[in-house]
């Protein structure tokens, strides 16, 4: 755990531990002092153990395969309010009642009988714009989009061309 999530833990005696974030640069420091189970404000607010105190249960092998050594941690650590065996107990004796399918002809009022959603003709939201489709073209589709230029056409333009360089 500790390893995965970027912090180094380091001991130094009588249940002081040092941890490390180690994914950055100028990564901080806290200091855990198990014995009296301090560490940073989330201990305080939250009344359970912080991020850094539980690398420190794994480092020291408080949180492992032993059950007993675990249930031992978390009686110490966490308030009984979280522990998930108050909430088993309090719902063992409630049931859940499963809703019943009923297939047959509805013959209750008419008033209570639950139709469908009204839903309006025409769909909601911005229309769909057609995708452009390539369409093979040939000369003759080229030459009738053009138009047609006739011999008058090709005189006015030559005429142009002559007056603009005075060559008339």
């Amino acid at each position: 755990m500790a390893k995965r999530s970027g912090q180094e833990v380091t001991s130094s005696g009588a249940g002081v531990y040092y941890v490390t974030d180690v994914r950055r640069a100028e990564g901080r420091t806290h200091e855990v002092l198990l014995d009296s189970q301090e560490c940073c404000d989330y201990v305080v607010m939250h009344q359970q153990p912080c991020r850094h105190m539980v690398c420190v249960f794994y480092k020291q092998g408080l949180l492992s395969t032993s059950k007993r050594l675990t249930d031992q941690t978390i009686n110490n650590f966490w308030p009984k309010c979280f522990h998930s065996d108050n909430y088993l107990k309090m719902y063992q004796d409630k049931t859940i009642r499963q809703p019943e399918i009923y297939t047959g002809k509805y013959v209750g009022p008419d008033e209570l009988r639950v139709r469908r959603p009204f839903q309006p003709a025409r769909k909601r939201g911005r229309p769909k714009i057609r995708r452009y489709t390539w369409k093979r073209r040939t000369v003759r589709d080229v030459e009738r989009s053009m138009g047609e230029a006739t011999h008058a056409y090709y005189q006015d333009v030559l005429q142009y061309f002559l007056a603009c360089y005075d060559l008339y």
